[in-house]
């Protein structure tokens, strides 16, 4: 992730503005886009195509740079901690029993104790367990992607003309693709991004029709976001919740009653099983999978008022080092450097999620203040803003996921504030006219970049780039194996081997650290139909040596099996 500086991003925003204001001078451009406004119009008026175009567009352009970049890899620690999950409920379990010698199968993101599952809620891994039954977790996260996108037209269009829904959609596909990469990781940010549309766009039309079923947008949005990330969607929503009931008192509270019963219900039902989740999980029905792994592993809280706590009894070096320094690092930031971090999350999110449209944005929440029900949106903000301030992780695009759809009615708000102004040199509708161009120029260019300038799939960040080759050998022998990983003092914290599915017995490959010659003949016993191998990364040669039956240390009667990298030239 590479944030640029100030001036980088305020340069974005002087070359948005001035290629907007010549465009605005340009007629055969402007005679181009208002042949296309009418056109967008009249697509626009038939909602079921428009919602759909989108969709389908999402889902066909991302298939079409499959020969540029095919199915993408996890990259973070988080994504496989997230494939965990989906792999766990796609075995029909809520957890998994706890591994034989749970230390030598600690990892990141992932509770050992006392039953082994991933430590992040169960929403996202649901939903890729879905896309795992029907033959990849991508599949879902394609599908939510694209979905998101034609849900910000869903979302606006509650607010707005539909055609401002129709170019709020198409600029949160141009956002998707270039910056924030939705359809290429395994965050599943599509659903929170969803169902955070859900939210803002059931609230103009709870209010319109002030019906049961146009409550039931907002009761699914909401559990979505219990179940994903409840704690920055309960930011985003509730301000945006508490003006609609405000609205709503002149109808009477009976009926704010009545049209709260819905989600209120739905949301009972989902904390209820949420519980019961906990409590398969961790023995207790209010301990979250993510508090307990905080309370064995973490060091710091996630908040700025957070103090330190007292470092945990690590079993491996390499998760003390990258819980000592990660998490130290940020804090020791947060306390002495405040203001340059409260920085740093502003171009972050300003990079994701608003890149060229920061003006847009403002002028869409002047006039949301302006208005007694879009107060809903404004309060939303500031529960962003409010999010922003609390927040003491490093900021990444999950976390402002809920809000994105949001920004993007916020923006188109902007639009259609900037619209109805007159200047003195051109009218307000030339300058969004102008804006359009800006802005295909700045995604094409931001296009080219990142998908054929630079055609080849990152590599993993915070997992070995080596553990997929030696999966490959190992995978070319017959049988089950069992692969014993030993770092040395030395290694990199980030690069973490030992991930495993749900099902370990069934596992053609099992990783777990090797610890000790006892808890390595543990392992062996527990596993006793697979070939076993030790494999010491950070030794210059790499090699992968098969390890004895008998014996707790590599067998030296056998040659080495095969070598990862080559050997150093001499």
């Amino acid at each position: 992730m590479i944030i640029h500086t100030s001036l980088h991003y305020l340069l974005i925003e002087v070359f948005v503005v001035c290629v907007a204001c010549l465009a605005a001078h340009w007629k055969p451009w402007l005679k181009f886009v208002g042949r296309v406004e009418v056109a967008f119009k009249a697509a626009s008026k038939r909602a079921a195509l428009s919602f759909f175009a989108i969709f389908t567009i999402g889902i066909a352009v991302r298939l079409a740079l499959l020969p540029a970049e095919p199915v993408p890899r996890p990259l973070l620690h988080d994504e496989f901690s997230y494939l965990l999950a989906a792999d766990t409920f796609a075995h029909g379990r809520l957890t998994n029993p706890q591994p034989p010698v749970p230390a030598a199968f600690e990892t990141f993101h992932v509770n050992v104790w006392p039953t082994y599952q991933s430590m992040y809620l169960p929403g996202t891994g649901l939903a890729l367990a879905a896309g795992q039954l029907t033959g990849s977790p991508w599949m879902i996260v394609l599908l939510t992607s694209a979905l998101f996108c034609a849900m910000v037209y869903w979302a606006v269009s509650g607010w707005l003309p539909r055609h401002y829904g129709l170019a709020a959609a198409l600029l949160a596909l141009a956002v998707c693709f270039n910056w924030n990469r939705w359809f290429d990781n395994y965050f599943c940010l599509g659903l929170t991004g969803t169902a955070g549309a859900l939210v803002v766009g059931s609230i103009p039309r709870i209010f319109r029709y002030k019906t049961m079923s146009s409550t039931v947008p907002l009761g699914t949005g909401l559990c979505i976001l219990l179940l994903t990330r409840p704690y920055e969607g309960c930011i985003v929503s509730l301000p945006a919740i508490i003006v609609l009931v405000w609205m709503l008192r002149r109808s009477g509270w009976k009926c704010v009653t009545r049209l709260a019963a819905c989600p209120l219900l739905m949301l009972f039902l989902s904390f209820g099983w949420l519980c019961y989740y906990n409590w398969r999980g961790t023995g207790h029905p209010l301990l979250f999978p993510y508090v307990l792994n905080f309370e064995q592993y973490h060091i710091t809280g996630p908040f700025i008022f957070s103090r330190p706590r007292p470092m945990p009894a690590y079993h491996h070096e390499s998760m003390r080092k990258f819980y000592a320094r990660w998490e130290m690092n940020t804090y020791r930031m947060v306390t002495r450097y405040p203001f340059a971090f409260f920085r740093l999350k502003v171009k972050t999110y300003y990079h994701f999620f608003f890149l060229g449209n920061a003006l847009l944005l403002f002028f869409g929440c002047m006039a949301a203040v302006k208005h007694r029900l879009r107060l809903a949106l404004a309060f939303g903000f500031v529960g962003f803003f409010i999010e922003l301030l609390l927040m003491a992780w490093h900021p990444y695009p999950q976390y402002g996921a809920p809000a994105a759809a949001l920004f993007f009615t916020l923006i188109a708000f902007g639009m259609f504030a900037v619209r109805r102004m007159q200047f003195r040199w051109f009218s307000g509708a030339d300058l969004v006219r102008g804006w359009v161009l800006a802005q295909l120029l700045l995604t094409g260019n931001i296009f080219y970049k990142h998908w054929m300038k630079s055609p080849v799939p990152p590599e993993p960040r915070y997992a070995s780039v080596e553990r997929e080759k030696v999966e490959k050998l190992l995978l070319e022998h017959p049988g089950k194996h069992l692969c014993l990983v030993k770092y040395s003092l030395d290694h990199p914290a980030i690069e973490e081997w030992v991930y495993n599915g749900a099902d370990l017995k069934s596992e053609r490959i099992v990783w777990a650290h090797s610890m000790d010659p006892d808890d390595d003949r543990k392992l062996m016993k527990a596993f006793p139909d697979r070939d076993v191998w030790l494999l010491e990364p950070d030794d210059p040669a790499q090699n992968l040596m098969a390890y004895s039956a008998d014996k707790a240390y590599p067998n030296t009667n056998r040659a080495t099996v095969a070598r990862i990298t080559p050997p150093p030239p001499f």
